[in-house]
């Protein structure tokens, strides 16, 4: 396993990336959904009418419906549907492949631009990291109190103090089931990684059915791993870090090796995007840890 970032590096991006502001409108028939509640798929104490069931531990006295308790000769209670505020989800891949080169930082930056306009809009905020020892999970919700809780969340697990207080109070299994219990119509999940590995937990979230949420790949690959350099025809020993298995070697690449990987990476990378395009998801993509730019790239695909 790779080392983690420095803790005061990353202090310094999510500082600085408090200064870029996202806006979380989308064009299309939904736009105006972003704003106020909204009928979830959750059962809880809302208004609206869910359904009627036999009572068990946990459910209120007053829920009680006597008609139906009479017509089924058991204790009978009314279910509501729960409403649910349009929420902003941060699903972070810390797989070690993701700790080459500058790959954390350029997420780093991508998520603390996200999470910062998410608060300073009063949108709920939760955080979700995979692809690490254990995943972790911090609940969507707005507040001071709150994004600063993120911030540290973030600033431990990336410096990999999982053995934290904090980190060690907020492990989870994860499932795809939970995207439905937290993501409310027209809420975002931005799911940042360099989707390179075969992570079995990514696969289930980008492939989750929603037509209530905006799903948003944010790919961090840069020019090595999307595409490749040509090298000289006489060929050189380079050392290299495999993005998979973070074995590292040093290898002899000639001119035709290097075109034989730079066309294998780009093929690779095609494929990716067109998936995501398939699944009629925009999506960004990031390289440089250059906040102007990531900033950018999101607005843009958000626009």
């Amino acid at each position: 396993m790779l080392d983690g970032m420095d803790t005061q590096e990353i202090r310094k991006i999510l500082e600085s990336a408090r200064h870029q502001h996202l806006s979380f409108h989308r064009s299309g028939r939904v736009r105006s959904l972003r704003f106020g509640d909204s009928p979830s798929n959750v059962l809880g104490e809302g208004l609206e009418f869910g359904e009627v069931r036999r009572f068990s531990p946990g459910d209120r006295v007053r829920h009680v419906h006597p008609a139906a308790t009479s017509r089924a000769q058991d204790l009978m209670v009314r279910k509501f549907i729960e409403p649910r505020e349009a929420l902003v989800l941060l699903l972070l891949d810390i797989s070690p492949s993701m700790y080459l080169r500058e790959k954390m930082q350029v997420a780093l930056g991508a998520a603390g631009i996200i999470a910062s306009s998410a608060h300073v809009q009063h949108m709920p905020l939760g955080l979700w990291t995979v692809g690490g020892s254990t995943t972790v999970e911090l609940p969507p919700r707005s507040g001071q109190g709150h994004f600063h809780s993120v911030m540290d969340l973030l600033t431990e697990v990336l410096g990999q103090s999982e053995q934290s207080e904090l980190a060690e109070a907020h492990r989870i299994e994860w499932h795809h089931r939970k995207l439905e219990r937290f993501l409310s119509r027209g809420s975002f999940l931005f799911v940042i990684s360099d989707f390179i590995g075969d992570n079995d937990t990514l696969k289930s979230a980008m492939h989750h059915e929603a037509f209530t949420w905006y799903s948003i790949p944010v790919i961090v690959q840069d020019a090595l791993e999307y595409s490749f350099p040509i090298f000289p025809k006489h060929g050189a020993v380079v050392p290299l870090t495999d993005a998979e298995t973070i074995e590292k070697r040093e290898i002899w690449i000639d001119r035709k090796r290097s075109l034989r990987i730079r066309e294998k990476h780009k093929t690779r990378f095609a494929r990716l995007c067109k998936g995501f395009v398939e699944q009629h998801r925009g999506y960004a993509h990031i390289e440089s840890p250059n906040l102007g730019r990531i900033f950018r790239s999101l607005q843009d695909t958000l626009s």
